[in-house]
């Protein structure tokens, strides 16, 4: 489950993790803000809240995911923005050390992500560009994936250091890719500029264990076929095509399209680059619809109404993804940051 329980209050702690045990939930996805673990440059201590988290995850005997934060006002004032590249060789990388180097932290996580949906919610300190996804140039994105590749380096580095000397088994998950639906609009199509200035900069370095994913779907698509459902589908917008195609990019490899059964390439890369890294599985670290509906925001696109129609989409979605590799993960997310 994504529950931000950290961030929130609305209700304890404890209440909303034993209700997530009660449902039969293994893993948890929480952030562990920069600016909050540190407030003075150099002094790192984690939060009464946040270490609250790590104690019930022990009690609980529940399996956490950090994500890792990218920005913090006492080195970069803007928020949502990558760190500029002295601050990421040095106090990033101090930070991402001592987090993971935290006895609580170590005791029960061996999960980490590198920031949450860099593709459309991070932006680049040194130009004044937005951090949405639509108003940048392609160029702009391309140079956004290639600073996220670097801060991929860094946090990669910084982990196998850690397995090394102190005997941990962390993993990186990488990317945390949003736009992961595929279009022909070349307006809509930028994610695919940002994963590839990324895959670009790491120039072959394998800096990720898993490939992380949010394999959203609408709720008027049908999970297997897509966007109109069966009378009029379009494949290109089926849970599991996207996720097939997602992999292809990274892996280099055809994919078998779910809704022909055809063969496909992924041929409409920018660059014409066949990557070949490994993509042994995915987190699927958000995934989900809500029942609720919203005042305003782009969330509102995402409510079902209720019930019902929710849980019919998260259980055919979620056997859509854990039918095509058993071993990748799925962390439901019901895009209501109220602590559950």
């Amino acid at each position: 489950v994504g529950s931000h329980l950290i961030r929130n209050t609305d209700i304890p702690m404890e209440q909303a993790l034993t209700i997530m045990t009660k449902g039969g939930f293994g893993l948890s996805r929480d952030d562990i803000s920069w600016g909050e673990y540190e407030k003075e440059k150099g002094v790192y201590e984690l939060t009464d809240r946040q270490e609250e988290y790590f104690d019930l995850m022990a009690k609980y005997k529940l399996e956490p995911i950090i994500i890792l934060s990218a920005s913090n006002a006492l080195y970069d004032s803007a928020p949502n923005a990558f760190p500029s590249d002295d601050t990421l060789t040095s106090a990033y990388g101090n930070y991402v050390k001592n987090l993971l180097s935290e006895p609580k932290v170590s005791a029960v996580c061996s999960m980490i992500e590198a920031i949450n949906e860099p593709d459309i919610l991070m932006k680049h300190n040194k130009t004044p560009q937005s951090v949405k996804i639509y108003t940048n140039t392609a160029e702009q994105n391309e140079e956004r994936g290639r600073i996220y590749a670097n801060i991929l380096k860094t946090t990669n580095q910084v982990v196998q250091e850690i397995n090394t000397k102190k005997n941990e088994d962390y993993k990186l998950g990488g990317f945390s890719l949003c736009m992961i639906w595929t279009h022909n609009d070349p307006i809509k199509s930028l994610y695919l500029r940002f994963a590839e200035g990324a895959l670009d900069e790491l120039d072959g370095e394998q800096a990720f264990d898993a490939l992380t994913l949010h394999p959203y779907g609408g709720p008027t698509d049908d999970p297997e076929i897509g966007e109109d459902g069966r009378e009029n589908p379009n494949y290109s917008s089926s849970i599991l095509y996207k996720i097939r195609r997602m992999r292809g990019l990274f892996t280099g490899e055809n994919f078998i399209n779910p809704t022909t059964g055809e063969e496909s390439v992924v041929n409409d890369s920018v660059s014409g680059q066949c990557y070949n890294y490994e993509v042994p599985e995915i987190w699927h670290t958000e995934f989900g619809y809500s029942s609720a509906k919203y005042k305003t925001g782009d969330s509102q696109s995402m409510c079902t109404g209720d019930d019902f129609k929710q849980a019919e989409l998260l259980l055919r979605g979620i056997n859509i993804i854990k039918s095509d590799n058993l071993s990748d993960k799925v962390w439901i997310y019901d895009l209501i940051d109220d602590g559950m």
